[in-house]
């Protein structure tokens, strides 16, 4: 890593180059700086991929232009830490937010005395830059379009209990696919609804509610919606709307669509709700406000199907052949053949037969009118329903709703609790949608909600509560196709009878449930299952104190995990077993009973990114004839091992950081096959990576630094290859080959160990050329 005096200067940006992470990221470019952090474009040379490093750099801080260091000059070291320990909340609060519109987090880490946030690349153009490429004022629809992709993300954001506080154009990516995202989560803060509390004032004026001008103010997600109103308003209008504390001083603020005609009043009088001075002039929720949005966009523009009238009286009929009506066929003979001076009874005949003709078919027009009218009035099931909680200590049945709701209707429950008369049973596609807080409670044996459709079935911001005499299941998935979205599974019951019910999800057959932004917790068996054939996706999860699995999957289950947090279950965080197939991305599992990821029996995953923290056993396990691939994992504070492999399992492990765990930061045992690379195993209380049993190791430039016993060790009966490696400053040998260990070691750099390579009597590596140095004793062969 090469710097100079002058590339720092003005700036004190990082030169293009520069290597950070042990030499997994290397400095392409500046994209920008502003007053907390710089960005640069990085590339990640283990996965080949660019990617986007916000480097914290505060106003008030120099870098030492030889080692990268960043020096607090008008920041005391107390005010320093505090802004660095929001940045990492800020690192933390992303890495939990697994949404298309809300950059991801990929990696964070400190170095140079101040932090680092490794996040997507995104190649697009803010909202500012777009609304200056379009003249200044974007087409509704658009504009409509991108913000309505913000709302969905900002309505997890809110759950977590969070808010954004500096939403604007210029903080709005669209990338070339269209994809809107929210960056810049620098200000977000945790707030409590309702209450009143102290905080740094960080605003943008235009878009600043007036609560958060004030350093104590009472905030929830209403403030964030009047700064997303704020960025609509300036985008379709094509000016910022005044600042709060103006128009509290009684400025007036036109509507959107007295600036821009363009404008429908429909979507400006949307816009001008969430611009209310007070939060409660706002409506409740920004998803409440994203829906009422919607509804007037597709208002500007609707549809203007014909009239039945009007249909009919421009539609043409072929004319029939005469042979097909006789009394139509003697009309027209008569009408052809017949002179002028025809008798005054033919033409009497001819009058009638066209009288009689006309008087049918306005009678079945009548009828078929009357029949339409009756159709729709009276027999056509209703499109949406709206349901009121019922009295206190009365129950209600939610089964005779949805067999009133037409197919593909929606169920709106409002505000309150629902006892069930019985569990739900859904047989068809519909949306159920909780208004508010909802609360469903089944006291039912058996399940609350169980979905057997042949379509699509959603659930959506309700809290389903379990409250059997014997475990039950929340919620069954059966059949068909299910979108769980801001819903909570619960259960009172806490003993575990058997173990087929408990769960707080459980899908199978060949059914496919989608759980997004969900808190499942305190269920008898596991939060979220998938068995047999089922397909589970989970995005921004909690899955918490259940009495065995955050997440399992069973038979041949196959489940996309990412985004959740699994933390304090019995048993795994997330387990696979079976031949289920496991995808694991961005989670985060810590101080589970057992493993934070686990894969067993002949199960298949492919985990990259999580962070697995204080588990009872190992941070991640692999076991039986499982395959494991592990990228990019972060295993820390495990009571056993970072990452273990056990039976037969096999795994490749690579780029994962594993520190601080109770014994070895990656463990081989048994038959396992273990594939090491690019890993950093550092603080372990025993070796940073151990074979032992019949384990077979290639072990290759992995760092293992400042553990307890040994960098890299080699036991029983195990067979390691261990080239490139570097092993440093541990407490005992840098490589250490014990009992009849074998194996080939070369090219590895080992120093400032108590020995740098050392060999017992029974054990016969092939020791070729190695960088052994500043060792008390450098090589240590007790077979010499």
């Amino acid at each position: 890593m090469q710097s100079t005096a002058g590339a720092l200067s003005g700036s004190h940006a990082l030169p293009a180059g520069t290597l950070l992470q042990g030499g997994r990221y290397r400095i392409e470019q500046t994209l920008g700086q502003g007053g907390f952090a710089i960005t640069y474009l990085a590339h990640d040379t283990a996965l080949h991929r660019p990617v986007a490093i916000k480097e914290l750099l505060p106003d008030g801080c120099t870098r030492d232009s030889t080692t990268l260091t960043v020096q607090p000059q008008r920041l005391t070291p107390e005010q320093f830490e505090q802004i660095r320990q929001r940045f990492l909340d800020e690192a933390r609060l992303l890495a939990q937010l697994n949404h298309p519109s809300i950059v991801r987090v990929y990696d964070v880490f400190e170095a140079h005395n101040t932090g680092y946030i490794v996040m997507e690349y995104l190649q697009g153009h803010t909202l500012a830059e777009l609304l200056r490429q379009r003249g200044g004022v974007m087409p509704e629809q658009e504009a409509v379009g991108y913000i309505l992709q913000i709302c969905d993300a900002l309505e997890g954001v809110h759950q977590r209990g969070y808010l954004h506080r500096d939403i604007k154009p210029s903080n709005i990516i669209v990338t070339g696919e269209g994809r809107a995202v929210l960056i810049d989560f620098g200000a977000a803060r945790e707030y409590a609804t309702g209450q009143t509390r102290g905080h740094t004032v960080a605003l943008t004026p235009a878009y600043a509610p007036l609560e958060q001008y004030g350093a104590l103010g009472r905030f929830d997600g209403r403030t964030d919606l009047y700064a997303l109103g704020a960025t609509l308003y300036h985008l379709v209008s094509g000016q910022p709307p005044l600042p709060a504390p103006d128009r509290a001083q009684g400025v007036p603020l036109p509507a959107p669509h007295q600036i821009e005609p363009r404008v429908s009043e429909a979507v400006s009088g949307v816009i001008m709700q969430a611009l209310g001075l007070r939060m409660e002039d706002r409506p409740a929720s920004v998803g409440a406000w994203a829906q009422a949005l919607e509804q007037a966009s597709s208002y500007s523009q609707p549809s203007l199907p014909q009239s039945p009238s009007s249909t009919a009286s421009n539609t043409s009929y072929p004319p029939q052949s005469q042979g097909s009506n006789p009394q139509a066929a003697a009309v027209a003979s008569v009408a052809a053949t017949s002179p002028p001076e025809d008798s005054p009874r033919d033409r009497t005949c001819i009058i009638s037969a066209i009288v009689s003709v006309v008087a049918v078919a306005a009678l079945i027009f009548y009828f078929a009118v009357a029949a339409l009218i009756f159709y729709f009035v009276f027999v056509r099931p209703p499109r949406e329903i709206t349901v009121q909680p019922p009295p206190a200590g009365e129950t209600i049945s939610i089964n005779e709703v949805i067999e009133r709701v037409a197919e593909n209707g929606v169920i709106r429950l409002e505000t309150g609790t629902y006892t069930l008369k019985e569990p739900i049973h859904i047989r068809k596609s519909v949306r159920i949608v909780g208004v508010g807080t909802v609360r469903v409670i089944s006291s039912a044996d058996g399940y609350v909600i169980r979905c057997n459709a042949d379509g699509k079935v959603s659930l959506e911001n309700i809290w389903f509560i379990y409250k059997g005499s014997f475990p039950g299941n929340v919620c069954e998935v059966t059949h068909g196709s299910v979108l769980i979205k801001s819903c909570r599974f619960e259960s009172t019951v806490r003993a575990v009878r058997s173990d087929t019910v408990g769960f707080g999800i459980k899908v199978s057959g060949n059914a496919v449930a989608e759980v997004r932004d969900s808190y499942v917790a305190d269920n008898a068996l596991d939060g979220i299952a998938a068995v047999e054939s089922a397909f589970v996706n989970v995005y921004g999860t909690k899955c918490v104190n259940n009495q065995r699995n955050g997440i399992g999957l069973f038979g041949n289950a196959t489940g996309e995990v990412r985004g959740s947090t699994c933390r304090n279950n019995s048993e795994h965080g997330i387990v696979a077993q079976e031949q289920s197939k496991l995808t694991a991305e961005g989670n985060r599992c810590e101080e589970n009973k057992y493993s934070g990821i686990i894969l067993l029996d002949s199960a298949a995953g492919e985990l990259r990114g999580n962070h697995c923290l204080k588990n009872v056993y190992s941070g991640i396990a692999s076991a039986d004839q499982s395959k494991l691939t592990a990228e990019g994992n972060t295993c820390e504070g495990n009571k056993y091992s970072g990452i273990s492999l056990f039976g037969s399992a096999v795994g490749e492990v690579r780029n994962n950081t594993c520190r601080n765990n109770g014994y070895h930061g990656i463990y081989a045992g048994e038959q396992s096959k273990l594939t090491a690379e690019g890993n950093t195993c550092e603080g372990n209380k025993y070796s940073g990576i151990s074979l032992f049993g019949s384990a077979v190791g290639e072990v290759r430039n992995n760092t293992c630094r400042n553990n307890g016993y040994h960098g890299i060790c080699a036991g029983d009966r195990s067979k390691l290859t261990a080239e490139g490696n570097t092993c440093e400053q541990n407490k005992q040998c840098g490589i250490f080959y014990l009992e009849r260990a074998k194996g080939i070691v070369r090219d590895n750099v080992c120093r400032y160990n108590q020995w740098g390579l050392a060999v017992d009597p029974r054990a016969t590596p092939q020791v070729g050329d190695n960088q052994l140095e500043y060792n008390r004793t450098n090589y240590y062969d007790w077979r010499q």
